[in-house]
């Protein structure tokens, strides 16, 4: 029976022990995640005062999971660091390995399928009096495979301080291997950049055959440059290095700068090393290791070639502006011209010429204008390209809303001309013409952001001409843009060969409606851009808006169906009609993994990112069960405000209740903390804290008064300044 006894008193003291030994002396270097493992390590044993070491956070993802580069690519997020010390330890940038791309269906990302992402850190020598510094990291990484999961871990590590020298640490030969990853400045090569309208050239000259790789990757430091997805293609020519790469076509504005890294399998010299090479545009800010620091000469080379003669540079422009017509940004546009034309056929030849040159002269004058701006706002030292007034917001929106006209009045039974005839009776030609003035004005407008063929280079040229010579160029862009219209004004009966008018016009006219509604889509996406609006996100949102425009598309062809007398075209116009309802609903509909990762994105940026001032200046948290528990704790007074965008009555009751100045005044006064949680999509921990309220649904407005949760206070669903003052007023 004694014996008994001890061996249970032996089991549980060992229990106690290995619980303890658990608990108090747990890696704090340590993290996990979702298919992950990350640790804290440091090149260096231990510190002495005033030396440099290394510090790095080793990313473990489980086979198939990976982590994302600077540049996580078509989707995705780089990790995030936030950096602590007991005191004399500064950290730098992450110094970052190359990546690999990692497809995904049909998009392209960059990131790491296991990493050591090195941190330079140097050690102050004015803490020489303490015995060890401590090292803290709070970190959020994405981690995905089929599925993207976010997660976060807060690393620490105790470093001892020797009094002589530092010693190295274990993980000495992997920070070794790593830093041989790091892209580095090339050496003995001068970098030039060529960018023209649908790709980028990088040359690498010159380059001793020797060492000419036999395969070359490109990464980029930046989104939105080049299409990720698209084949990279090599070349030798001239004893330089090429590689031609596809830009985005989502941007359409000069790019300026060019930065990222050149890996090759084979390596840039003789023995290999390095693998990866950082070019950038501004040599000044490549990031180099001070090991391996070199002298680099890096150019941009004009867009085309500089050295196009001036009558070489006219037939260009001439070529350039024709080809403008067939351009998917300036054809939308043209289709009111054409119907113009068709109401016109059989009319007045003289009439027909006159409306011809109005337009041709709208398009002339605008480029005038648009050469002259940008003449001069070059020589007062702006960086602006063709295309400049599409980078204004406002500008952009004022098209849409003028593309929207059109497109409403075309899909309406108004009959523009008629109208403006009826209008301005005796001056009716004076007006018309002053129309067609205004519509190749438009055209003009819309069509200098699309560089198409031959353009590239004549506009080039522009950058090395005198002003005057340079505005004949942008003349002959004008005139080869119109010449079609200008042919037709002196070749009248060139429209005879065009349908004569009739009822099927109506038909034409809401038909041209379509591509005025497709170039506001991508304006839209222009404007989304500009007010921030990136990646994943704006992509959604612009399918999401094709796809709307194909459904609208096919309904109006499902009508059109009725009008038809024979029964094949009516199954094959409702046919197709139908085929393009669901292809517009394939394209709008966000896919589960867009779903989720959109989410896990949101989420890390809500939990990482400080929240801005509200519409009126009140600071209002993201609701967390954590931060809650925080403030509870600190017997604060917490007001939830659990809302949706789509909820009308959440939106109401923001409105009446804090545009109140005696109610933000109170929550001031009382200290009141502000939480709230947006149930605008799918939330599991939103729709838990709803039901702890014994609610299903939004608006929830609760009261915590002085950290007592257990008697939470619950406002009515229609909220006024009246009653949240009355409930304040207690606190």
């Amino acid at each position: 029976m004694l014996l008994r006894s001890l061996r249970i008193v032996a089991f549980l003291l060992v229990g106690v022990g290995v619980f303890t030994s658990a608990s108090g002396c747990r890696d704090k270097s340590l993290g996990s995640g979702p298919h992950l493992e990350v640790k804290l390590i440091s090149d260096q044993k231990s510190l002495s005062p005033g030396s440099s070491f290394t510090l790095g956070v080793l990313f473990k993802p489980e086979p198939g999971w990976h982590i994302y580069w600077k540049n996580p690519g078509d989707s995705g997020l780089a990790p995030r660091f936030a950096w602590q010390s007991s005191g004399g330890v500064s950290v730098d940038e992450p110094l970052w390995p190359y990546p690999e791309k990692i497809e995904v269906g049909p998009l392209v990302n960059y990131g790491y399928q296991e990493v050591l992402l090195p941190f330079p850190a140097r050690f102050s020598s004015s803490q020489s009096q303490a015995s060890s510094v401590t090292v803290t990291v709070s970190l959020q990484w994405l981690v995905c495979k089929d599925e993207c999961l976010p997660g976060e871990a807060q690393l620490e590590a105790t470093l001892p301080i020797s009094g002589s020298s530092s010693a190295p640490s274990e993980y000495g030969a992997l920070f070794e291997n790593t830093l041989k990853n790091i892209p580095t400045a090339p050496e003995r090569v001068s970098i030039a950049v060529e960018e023209q309208q649908e790709q980028i050239v990088i040359a690498l000259i010159p380059l001793e055959p020797r060492f000419f790789p036999s395969s070359v990757s490109f990464f980029p430091e930046d989104p939105r440059v080049i299409a990720n997805a698209a084949p990279q293609e090599v070349s030798l020519d001239g004893g330089a290095l090429r590689i031609t790469l596809k830009r985005d076509p989502s941007v359409r504005a000069p790019i300026n700068r060019v930065r990222g890294v050149l890996y090759s399998k084979q390596g840039w010299s003789e023995t290999g090393q390095p693998k990866a090479i950082a070019i950038d545009t501004n040599p000044e800010q490549i990031p180099t290791r001070s090991s391996q620091s070199s002298a680099t000469n890096t150019t941009t080379m004009p867009t085309g070639n500089a050295q196009i003669g001036f009558i070489s540079a006219l037939l260009l422009a001439l070529l350039g502006g024709l080809f403008l017509n067939v351009m998917p940004c300036v054809f939308p546009v043209l289709s009111i011209k054409i119907l113009s034309f068709i109401e016109q056929a059989g009319h007045d030849d003289s009439k027909v010429k006159k409306h011809g040159l109005s337009f041709s002269a709208g398009v002339i004058v605008s480029f005038w204008i648009f050469a002259t701006l940008l003449l001069l706002l070059r020589a007062s030292g702006e960086e602006l390209g063709w295309g400049f007034q599409l980078q204004s917001p406002v500008f952009v929106a004022i098209m849409i809303f003028t593309f929207l006209f059109l497109a409403l009045l075309f899909l309406s039974d108004v009959s523009l001309g008629n109208s403006i005839q009826r209008i301005a009776g005796s001056a009716k030609l004076p007006t018309t013409y002053v129309g067609s003035f205004l519509n190749g004005a438009l055209a003009t407008a819309v069509a200098t952001p699309c560089t198409g063929p031959f353009m590239g280079s004549a506009l080039a040229a522009t950058l090395t001409l005198p002003a005057s010579l340079s505005f004949l160029v942008f003349t002959m862009l004008g005139v080869g843009m119109s010449l079609p219209y200008l042919m037709i004004a002196y070749r009248p009966q060139l429209l005879q060969k065009l349908p004569r008018p009739g009822a099927w016009m109506e038909s034409f006219k809401q038909l041209m409606a379509f591509p005025l509604l497709a170039s506001i889509v991508w304006l839209v996406r222009v404007f989304a851009r500009q007010m921030g609006i990136e990646g994943t996100e704006l992509s959604l949102v612009s399918d999401l808006l094709w796809g709307a425009l194909l459904i609208a598309f096919g309904f109006w062809l499902g009508l059109q169906s009725r009008a038809t007398k024979r029964a094949f075209a009516t199954k094959a116009l409702l046919g197709a009609a139908l085929t393009i309802c669901v292809a517009g609903v394939i394209v709008g509909l966000p896919s589960t993994s867009q779903i989720e990762g959109t989410r896990s994105r949101a989420c890390i940026a809500s939990e990482t990112s400080t929240p801005d001032p509200d519409a009126y200046g009140l600071i209002w948290e993201p609701y967390s069960e954590k931060r809650l528990a925080a403030l509870i704790s600190e017997n604060r007074s917490v007001y939830l405000d659990f809302t949706a965008e789509w909820c009308i009555t959440c939106q109401v009751n923001e409105r009446v209740v804090f545009s109140s100045p005696e109610v933000r005044a109170l929550i001031m006064q009382k200290n009141v903390a502000l939480m709230r949680g947006d149930w605008t999509s799918k939330s599991p921990t939103i729709t838990a804290a709803l039901r702890r309220y014994g609610r299903n649904g939004v608006p929830l407005n609760v009261i915590i008064k002085n950290g007592d949760i257990g008697a939470p206070t619950i406002l009515p669903n229609l909220l006024t300044p009246g009653v949240v003052l009355a409930e304040l007023g207690k606190l």
